[in-house]
């Protein structure tokens, strides 16, 4: 597979309060595409890490929720199999 080499990643704080005060944090690659995703509500352990990466025209080739990989396939008119 083809995937996107970046070297630089943008952290971004966005820090969305909700009443249960849980908290995310978004980090994107320097073409905008999500590299990672975290939600904790103040505890030492996050509630839910999500990290992506991407082939070469940014359809998501793998996805790690909390440290399983789930990878991705698409057919020759860049759909989703």
């Amino acid at each position: 597979r083809n995937r996107k080499q970046v070297k630089t990643v943008k952290s971004v704080d966005l820090t969305p309060m909700t009443p249960n005060g849980v908290t995310g944090n978004y980090t994107y690659f320097d073409n905008g595409d999500l590299n990672t995703l975290t939600y904790t509500n103040g505890t030492a352990a996050p509630l839910l890490v999500l990290s992506y990466s991407y082939d070469k025209i940014s359809n998501v080739d793998t996805k790690t929720k909390d440290g399983v990989l789930y990878d991705y396939t698409y057919n020759g008119l860049y759909q989703l199999t």
